[in-house]
């Protein structure tokens, strides 16, 4: 398991990442940001993916401009606030196959992009949940 000492930790915005001079943008934004104008209940699938990828071992959070990144030693999970939902972005070592799955993108010859659309709260249910625990141990 990564310890946040053994992450290099940009001399600007102070984000940490698990390669020295990794690129990034050093604009931050606040999870406000995203919710800002949208329902109400978009929040809380949000915040119980976040309580239970805490759950799978120490994990970061960043808001940034387009997105909020979940890392573990590196990043493993984002999600999009839209209007009336979220898109829930993971990554495997495999293609999954899936009706909820709404998108997947060959990111490497190892990895494998998923997006999952969460249209209300049961949507952050057991399944996801198992996704995002493989996704995290890929990661750590």
């Amino acid at each position: 398991m990564v310890t946040n000492s053994a992450l290099w930790e940009c001399p600007k915005c102070g984000r940490k990442f698990p390669k020295k001079n990794q690129w990034h943008s050093c604009i931050s934004y606040s999870m406000e940001h995203h919710f800002r104008g949208k329902p109400a209940w978009l929040r809380e699938p949000f915040d119980f993916l976040l309580e239970k990828m805490g759950e799978f071992g120490p994990i970061r959070v960043d808001a940034v401009k387009s997105s909020i990144s979940i890392a573990a030693k590196s990043h493993f999970a984002g999600m999009h606030v839209l209007g009336s939902s979220l898109n829930l972005g993971f990554i495997l070592d495999t293609p999954l196959e899936d009706e909820r799955i709404l998108r997947t993108q060959k990111l490497s010859e190892t990895r494998w992009g998923h997006t999952v659309k969460l249209a209300q709260k049961e949507d952050a249910d057991a399944q996801v949940l198992a996704w995002l625990k493989r996704a995290h141990s890929l990661r750590r």
